[in-house]
């Protein structure tokens, strides 16, 4: 599957419903709040759940919730530890399966989409410009 289908595949999925919560497919908006709260689902560093929950928690409340808490990491964090309350073991790796099946198509597309950005364009001879 080529980059674009990979993105157009993850990004029209209409998400997951678990006991009862819509949880909406990963979204730009997804993706760029979980970047600027340094996520480990964003960064790639999860060792635990809080990638996860960082996740749920975007995925099943609206951008009128969610984006006052980006002025306070600690007030995300908070947000984030009330969210998981609600959570067992078991719910956590059930969800886990299902977002990761929801968002395994635009996941790779990230992936090389953050290749591709780290490779130069050539430059025309002389000009200093992009070809």
């Amino acid at each position: 599957m080529s980059r674009t289908d990979s993105l157009v595949a993850g990004f029209l999925q209409s998400g997951f419903e678990f006991k009862g919560t819509f949880y909406r497919a990963l979204t730009a908006q997804t993706l760029l709040i979980l970047e600027k709260v340094r996520s480990p689902f964003f960064t790639g560093n999860d060792e635990g759940v809080r990638g996860l929950l960082d996740f749920l928690f975007v995925a099943s409340h609206s951008a009128k919730q969610v984006l006052p808490l980006l002025r306070d990491q600690d007030a995300w964090d908070l947000a984030v530890l009330e969210f998981a309350e609600g959570f067992s073991a078991g719910d956590l790796e059930e969800l886990g399966a299902l977002v990761s099946e929801s968002n395994e198509n635009v996941a790779a597309a990230v992936v090389e989409a953050r290749e591709e950005g780290t490779k130069k364009k050539p430059q025309k001879k002389g000009t200093g410009r992009p070809t």
